[in-house]
């Protein structure tokens, strides 16, 4: 006699269709009367600690969400009822598990329901709340102004962590690429807010790493402001993290003045600690000045540069042009000076055009051995 294969019985909770062998820890979870009511449901809702204990308390330790549900069920179940799939999660035994479906349970509630999401979320304990809040900003991205509206909310109503909310916020929509979006929150925000130039700064960050030119465009695009300097800094530093070859060559195009100096002495330094031989070459094709003195004492304090290639090292450091820069990074590689190579450097140093005497003779007194002691 051939058996008809099991079939799914159709769950009276939010019409999903689930197992039968998922039914009894539904039932145990859904009858225990503690939830977060999901979208259109009464009544108020459970906080994380009721529902975790109330979770753990009438379900076996034994009987994991997982097992229970298909991916696909349990995000159906999250979308029609995010206060029981809540539950559920909490249920879960193994921690990582655990938290990877509170927060899967929170996007998806995110994107119906922020604001509700949200205030689940900032109601859990410290060092939870954060990755919980940042689920619902992945969640509501989609919605980028009903995203900010809520970060915003958040912030008036508990200033002393405003300025998490909205780092939260911004490296959230970032992770969606929505950098124009997190830009766009930092720059809106009131000048008289004590986070902004902290939100500027990393918004620009994340769009500078990403999207340069259009983080650039952007900052032209505003003119000259109070924001410009923490806006450009902010996409240059970004840039010079990953690309810092592509970002030198867009800053030595710049006029002369702090925005040229920052850049170039945000990106090289990047550049050297990637690729020392093609940075260095790259530096070597103008002039000395000021602007590549970060270049030139990166290149100087490359790691085993001073052991293997002293002469090289101490004439990189010889090439700066800003006098402090110039005699700290001197004085460092003399410290690193192996003892057979410090006759050859002390005679180098004695060479050395405009170096203040005061500074030669620190170096030199820090060389060692001292053959005319």
């Amino acid at each position: 006699m051939r058996v008809a294969p099991a079939r799914s019985r159709k769950s009276p909770i939010a019409g999903v269709g689930i197992p039968m062998a998922a039914m009894a820890l539904l039932g145990a979870v859904h009858h225990a009367g503690v939830f977060a009511p999901g979208p259109g449901a009464t009544g108020p809702a459970a906080s994380a600690s009721e529902i975790e204990s109330s979770a753990r308390a009438v379900v076996p330790p034994a009987d994991h969400v997982a097992a229970a549900l298909t991916e696909e069920q349990f995000e159906d179940l999250a979308s029609r009822d995010p206060g029981l799939a809540l539950r559920l999660a909490a249920a879960e035994t193994n921690t990582v598990r655990a938290l990877e479906l509170r927060h899967r349970v929170l996007r998806i509630w995110a994107a119906k329901n922020p604001e509700a999401a949200a205030a689940w979320a900032n109601a859990l304990p410290n060092g939870e709340w954060q990755p919980a809040l940042a689920a619902v900003f992945v969640g509501a991205a989609e919605n980028p102004d009903e995203a900010m509206r809520v970060a915003r909310a958040l912030c008036a109503e508990n200033p002393s962590q405003a300025g998490d909310y909205g780092q939260i916020l911004i490296m959230s929509l970032a992770t969606v690429g929505a950098y124009e979006t997190g830009a766009r929150f930092a720059l809106a925000t009131g000048e008289d807010v004590e986070h902004r130039a902290a939100w500027l700064h990393t918004a620009f960050f994340h769009y500078g790493m990403h999207q340069p030119t259009a983080a650039l465009t952007l900052i032209e695009r505003l003119g000259a402001s109070s924001v410009s300097s923490v806006t450009f800094q902010g996409a240059i530093s970004g840039w010079a993290a990953t690309n810092p070859a592509q970002a030198a060559n867009y800053a030595i195009g710049l006029a002369p003045g702090p925005d040229r100096t920052f850049a170039l002495s945000e990106t090289l330094p990047q550049w050297v600690s990637r690729d020392a031989v093609k940075a260095a070459a790259w530096i070597l094709q103008f002039d000395p000045i000021s602007d590549m003195d970060a270049g030139a004492a990166a290149v100087a304090s490359q790691s085993g540069l001073v052991q293997q290639q002293p002469d090289a090292a101490f004439r990189w450091a010889a090439s700066i042009a800003e006098p402090t820069l110039r005699a700290n990074t001197l004085r460092s590689l003399a410290l690193q000076c192996a003892p057979q190579n410090a006759g050859a450097i002390r005679d180098f140093l004695r060479r050395i055009p405009d170096l203040p005497e005061s500074d030669r003779s620190a170096l030199l007194d820090s060389l060692s051995p001292n053959p005319d002691a």
